[in-house]
Order: structure tokens, then C-alpha cells, then sequence
């Protein structure tokens, strides 16, 4: 049936007043985009997180600063004077840290340095070495017991000792203390020492290249830009060789490997299984590495970014050292997790610590990495 005149202008009209009503309705706006959150914060990741907190200055003006963890109550580190001149290896209480134990002291001018210290079954061991008169290095190891009691000289036979600044420069293992030492420098390579954790003779065993201690019983090649890093079972003697990207510099652990790559404007900074698998980038633009320790308890990759500028002081002032925003990326969970605002910051597994503030207001802060569930 065909719609009647009258109808077809009645249509028309209702259209016409429709959209005169649509016309005179405001314009939708678009919602903006919502900003990407930033990282969580340590408290809104991991509530139970267990920290401990110690002023670094002491009453004298001398700063603590700390090298390992017995226990959350009681620490070892170096204590210098406000001149350094003068430094002591200590063990501090938490809940006494204006009386620290003396382990071993030494004036810096004479060029003498604890270069690495670790702390096991209730014992601390550290190296310390002293200049000749023509400047070579000698070393000597050494042990003391947390409970008290006169340190002991484990050995001089220490051979030349290198250090990588991670927690295995010094390592106890299986009854022993085990270290890195140069043996040749062209060809560049290694010798693995190591000695009864109650002293005796010194095991010295050649290594085919350049060598650093990881996670026992495996060391590690310290290869240059783009080369392949070979991994060595020092008890086995199995290999694994893990080949870089194009570019890339490698630091491995036994089950992580750090990919470092960088150009005029960038660094990118991606962990992968020592298989290839996982690959995930977990630095931002201006972040570096905070430690040389790769994926800490095996979870935990530790980033730090320089903010720049002058650090404000106590007094109102401003000193030159740069404050930089240290950030945990948890490779568990692929969450990046903001720590603090941070002077300083060191890890000796599973403990890493960091500092604020400044002069009288210095304070050390240490977490427990095994209570981030």
C-alpha cells in the first residue's frame, strides 16, 4: 500500500526535528588517554617487605658504610674517618652502631684497601692488600669469627687477585674460601685459588682464559664487546658458551643473562634465559645497571638513573654528588617496583641496601630481598 502524501510530510518533519535536536547537544568530547602509571612503589608491591634502618654518621664524624650482613641485627663494613685518613673493617650492631667492633684498621695514606669481603657460617673473611715500596700489591686473606675473638691471617699466597665488584669476589664453598686471580695478562688468563675456610695450603688451579666467580660451582668469561661468554663448572668441568646479539655486551649468570646495548643516545639494557627464552628490556631511557651482580636471588635485576644536578644538603645547601632513582625490575612478576631516591647504593645477597640523606641525616636503609613475596 502506498503511504499517503500527508504521511511521507509528517515523516520528513520528525526526521527534520531530530536532528535539529542532535544540532543542539554539546559535542561529545573524546576522553583523553589515560597516562601510563608509573612503577609501583615498595610498600604498594611487597607490604611485608622487611627493612632495617641505621644512621651512616657516627658521633665523631666518621661514616659507616656497609659490605655484607650477618643477620638483619649485625653488619660488617668499613668505618672512615670525616679526614680519610684512617678506616676500619667492623662488625656493627643495629642496636648499637656507636660501638662497633674493630676487626682490622689501617691509614690510607699508606695506600693499604680492603678490596672484598663476604660473610658465611657465622665467619667473616676479607682480603686486604698493602703497596711495596715499588707499588705492587701484596694480599693477604683473612677470617674472623662473628661471636668475637682476634681475627686470624688465613694466608698470604694470595697470587694477584681480581675483583668485579660483585658479591663473588670472595666466596666460601664447600668448606672453602675460593678467589680469581691474574695469571697472565697476554694472553689474558685466570687461575681459581682457593683454601680450607681453617687455613692449610693453597690449591691453585690454571684456567684457560680469563675468569670470573659467579654462583658456585660455575665462573664466568669477561668477554669484550660482541664476543661469545663462556661458562666453566669448576667441579664438572662442563662449558656453555652464550653468543651475543650484534653489539651486544654479556654478563651471565648461572640462569640469567644481562644483553647491554648502546649507541650515541641510548643504552637498552634486556635479560633472557642463558637459553635465549624470556627476553624482556628492563631499563627505561637513562638507566643503567646499579650492580654487576646479574638477576640477584635469581629474580631480582637492580636499575639506577642519575637525576642530575646538585644534591640539596641538610644545612640548605647543595653538594655536587648526584642523587639517582634506584628501581628493582622483578623478573618473576615483569613489574618495575620504585625503591628510593638514593646517594649510594650495594647488594650482597640476598641484602640490598642504599642511602639518603646527607652529613648528620645519612642513613643507611637494607632490605631483606627474600621477604619481597
Amino acid at each position: 500500500m502506498t503511504a499517503s502524501p500527508w504521511r511521507l510530510r509528517a515523516a520528513a518533519t520528525a526526521a527534520l526535528a531530530a536532528v535539529a535536536v542532535l544540532l543542539a547537544l554539546p559535542t561529545p568530547r573524546t576522553a583523553a588517554p589515560a597516562a601510563p602509571a608509573g612503577p609501583l612503589t615498595l610498600t604498594q608491591a611487597w607490604p611485608a617487605a622487611r627493612t632495617v634502618n641505621l644512621a651512616a654518621t657516627m658521633p665523631d664524624g666518621s661514616r659507616f658504610f656497609p659490605s655484607a650482613v650477618l643477620d638483619p641485627g649485625h653488619l660488617v663494613g668499613t668505618v672512615s674517618t670525616a679526614d680519610g685518613n684512617h678506616t676500619d673493617l667492623v662488625e656493627l650492631a643495629v642496636a648499637d652502631p656507636t660501638h662497633p667492633r674493630i676487626l682490622q684498621g689501617y691509614d690510607t695514606a699508606a695506600g693499604t684497601s680492603i678490596d672484598a669481603v663476604t660473610a658465611a657460617g657465622g665467619r667473616i673473611y676479607w682480603m686486604t692488600s698493602t703497596p711495596d715500596d715499588l707499588g705492587r700489591p701484596h694480599t693477604s686473606l683473612y677470617r674472623a669469627e662473628a661471636a668475637g675473638g682476634q681475627p686470624r691471617d688465613l694466608t698470604d699466597d694470595t697470587g694477584r687477585p681480581d675483583y668485579y665488584g660483585t658479591r663473588y669476589d670472595l666466596q666460601v664453598a664447600d668448606g672453602r674460601v675460593y678467589w680469581i686471580a691474574t695469571r697472565n695478562v697476554d694472553p689474558p688468563t685466570s687461575e681459581l685459588r682457593s683454601i680450607a675456610v681453617d687455613g692449610g695450603p693453597v690449591s691453585v688451579r690454571p684456567l684457560d682464559s680469563a675468569y670470573a666467580l659467579t654462583a658456585w660451582p660455575w665462573l664466568t668469561s669477561t668477554p669484550p664487546l660482541g664476543q661469545p661468554l663462556v661458562q666453566l663448572n669448576a667441579v664438572t668441568g662442563e662449558r656453555r658458551t652464550i653468543a651475543p646479539k650484534p653489539g651486544e655486551q654479556l654478563s651471565c649468570s648461572p640462569t640469567w643473562c644481562r644483553g647491554t646495548t648502546s649507541n650515541a643516545t641510548s643504552t637498552v639494557i634486556t635479560m633472557r634465559r642463558l637459553d635465549g627464552g624470556g627476553e624482556v628490556r628492563v631499563n627505561t631511557d637513562g638507566e643503567g645497571s646499579a650492580t654487576m651482580d646479574v638477576a640477584v636471588l635469581d629474580r631480582f635485576e637492580l636499575l639506577a638513573a642519575p637525576l642530575g644536578g646538585p644534591t640539596p644538603t641538610s644545612e640548605g645547601g647543595q653538594r655536587a654528588t648526584t642523587s639517582e632513582k634506584l628501581t628493582v625490575y622483578d623478573l618473576k612478576t615483569r613489574r618495575r617496583v620504585a625503591v628510593a631516591v638514593a646517594t649510594a647504593e650495594g647488594v650482597h645477597s640476598p641484602w640490598l641496601w642504599w642511602s639518603t640523606g646527607d652529613n648528620e641525616t645519612l642513613t643507611w636503609h637494607l632490605l631483606d630481598l627474600t621477604t619481597l613475596k
